[in-house]
């Protein structure tokens, strides 16, 4: 019965500092948003706390262990799909991104990264990624686009400092 609920109060830590910082396992890049913090620590969540009121209330491990899993699964499922519905509502900008400036506002990768660009429309971080990994608060311009996410280099001034 306590693993349940170790289980459970890890998801929702990992959950909660996913939200907050960021997402942990998005370097990974796995399984279209199935394998991200916010996905596996709510399938930890939903996998402990369930887990751990069937047992509590008189019920078998196996009752406990299917509630589990079943709840687990639809939800690392529904953040899926919601994640996928994001990305998809997400319009590429109508102007042209290609050479504006910014800063990296997370450290960014060839998979994963964040930035926020110069430019009125810009209001919000983009999704960004670089050939080679940038640490946060790095000079970039923006060399190409792929959807809603931009490719970055750094500027030639951070090139020259390095």
């Amino acid at each position: 019965m306590t693993t349940f609920l170790i289980v459970g109060l890890i998801g929702a830590a990992l959950l909660v500092v996913s939200t907050l910082i960021g997402d942990l396992l998005g370097a990974f890049n796995i399984g279209d948003g199935l394998i991200s913090g916010a996905s596996v620590g709510a399938g930890l969540t939903f996998f402990g706390i369930p887990g751990y009121l069937v047992l509590s209330s008189g019920g078998s491990l196996w009752l406990a262990l299917a509630a589990g899993i079943v709840l687990a699964a639809a939800a690392m499922l529904m953040i899926r799909t919601i994640t996928r519905r994001l990305a998809a509502s997400s319009e590429p900008a109508t102007y042209d991104l290609i050479g504006l400036a910014g800063i990296t506002t997370e450290a960014t990768t060839a998979t994963y990264g964040e930035v926020k660009l110069s430019h009125p429309r810009e209001i919000n971080k983009r999704l960004a990624f670089s050939t080679d990994p940038l640490p946060a608060g790095v000079s970039v311009v923006v060399t190409e686009t792929l959807g809603s996410k931009v490719k970055v280099a750094p500027t030639t001034t951070e090139r020259l400092s390095e």
